[in-house]
């Protein structure tokens, strides 16, 4: 099954696309702060990462970088 790590701090959003993604397959990890995202990153080594721009603290260029 492939993992998707989702990071975003918007909990509709993240509702959203785990209900959307999980009903096609995937395992969803989530994380609701770039620092957060970054951990998980390290501990889950996903195959896909769904990254929201806009975040407070570290956003998500500084999480790409």
């Amino acid at each position: 099954m492939k993992k998707i790590l989702l990071v975003d701090d918007d909990e509709s959003i993240q509702l959203l696309y785990q209900e959307e993604l999980k009903e096609e397959g995937y395992q969803i990890v989530s994380a609701t702060t770039g620092d957060e995202g970054l951990e998980k990153f390290r501990e889950e080594n996903p195959d896909l990462v769904i990254l929201d721009i806009q975040m407070p603290g570290l956003n998500g260029i500084e999480v790409i970088r």
